[in-house]
């Protein structure tokens, strides 16, 4: 089975004509893959679990440069 063109996708996520609706209609690859190309188009919505991991991330990461900080000679200056 042959999907659906890049060009194809683009134009199906973006609501206009593809060249081969028939397959568009029967193909639940290429229709996952125009969902997907629906998700950029409207600005990149960061599902739940992304959000999640990105602030995980985000925290660990202000937590070390707090640690770093906490034990810098000039820190530790500072607060004596």
């Amino acid at each position: 089975m042959t999907h659906l063109e890049l060009e194809d996708l683009l134009s199906a996520a973006n609501d206009l004509p593809v060249s081969d609706v028939d397959h568009l209609a029967s193909c639940g690859h290429c229709q996952a893959e125009v969902e997907r190309w629906q998700f950029a188009a409207e600005g990149l919505p960061v599902p739940m679990i992304v959000k999640r991991r990105l602030s995980t991330r985000i925290a660990c990461v202000v937590v070390a440069l707090l640690l770093l900080v906490s034990l810098s000679p000039e820190f530790i200056a500072l607060i004596r």
